[in-house]
C-alpha cells in the first residue's frame, strides 16, 4: 500500500503544480493587458505590471514540476517525439522564468538609477539580453508544440487538452506586435487552460491508482 500511495503521490502533486501553473499563467496575462511592451521604466514600475510578472515567474516555476510528472506519466511508451517536446519545454520554461525575474526584479531596479536601459532600445531589449529572449521563446514555442503532439500521438491526454497547449504556445511566443499584443495574451490564455486541464487529468489518474491499495488495505 505504501508503495502505490508513493506513486500515487508524485503525479498527483505533479497535477496540482500543473493546474497551479496554468492560472497563474492566466493571470499574468490577464494582468498584463494594458501594456503592450514591457519597455520602459514607467512600465517597469507599474505595481500592476509587477503583480503580473510574480505570477509570471511562479507559472513558470510550477510548469517545470508539472512537465516532470506528465514525462514520468507516459514513461516507458512516450516516444522520441514525447522526450523531446518534455526536454525543450524545461528548457523553455527556464527560459520563460528568467524573463520572469528580470521583469519582476532586475528592470525595476533599473528604471530609477538608469531608466534608459529599461527603454525598447535600451541594454534590457537589445544586444545579448534580445539574443537571450529570441532563443528562449522560440525553445518554449517548439517545446511546446512537440511536447502536446507527442502526448497526442501517445494517447493518454485529453486530445482537445494536447491541442489547445499546441495552439496557445505559438502566439504565446511570438514577438510583440507593433500595435497590438493581443494574440500572445490569448496565447498565454490557451496555454494556461491547456495546463489546468492536463493538470487534472493528472489528478485524476492519481486518484485512480490509490484506489486499489485503498481497496485492499
Amino acid at each position: 500500500m505504501a508503495a502505490s500511495h508513493t506513486r500515487a503521490s508524485s503525479p498527483r502533486w505533479g497535477g496540482v503544480s500543473l493546474v497551479a501553473s496554468g492560472l497563474a499563467m492566466a493571470a499574468f496575462w490577464l494582468l498584463v493587458i494594458p501594456f503592450p511592451t514591457f519597455a520602459g521604466a514607467e512600465v517597469a514600475l507599474d505595481s500592476q505590471q509587477l503583480a503580473g510578472q510574480a505570477f509570471h515567474v511562479l507559472a513558470a516555476l510550477l510548469a517545470v514540476f508539472g512537465y516532470v510528472a506528465l514525462r514520468d506519466h507516459h514513461l516507458p511508451v512516450g516516444g522520441r517525439l514525447l522526450t523531446l517536446g518534455y526536454v525543450l519545454s524545461v528548457a523553455g520554461a527556464v527560459g520563460f522564468f528568467t524573463d520572469g525575474v528580470i521583469g519582476l526584479v532586475v528592470n525595476p531596479a533599473l528604471a530609477g538609477p538608469a531608466p534608459a536601459t529599461v527603454e525598447a532600445t535600451g541594454a534590457m531589449f537589445t544586444g545579448v539580453v534580445l539574443v537571450f529572449y529570441v532563443v528562449s521563446f522560440a525553445v518554449y514555442m517548439i517545446g511546446l508544440v512537440v511536447f502536446g503532439l507527442g502526448m497526442l500521438r501517445a494517447g493518454s491526454m485529453p486530445r482537445a487538452a494536447c491541442l489547445l497547449l499546441v495552439a496557445g504556445a505559438v502566439p504565446m511566443n511570438l514577438p510583440t506586435l507593433p500595435v497590438t499584443h493581443v494574440p500572445q495574451v490569448i496565447g498565454g490564455l490557451l496555454v494556461g487552460a491547456a495546463s489546468v486541464w492536463l493538470g487534472a487529468r493528472l489528478i485524476a489518474l492519481a486518484d485512480r491508482a490509490t484506489v486499489p491499495a485503498r481497496t485492499s488495505a
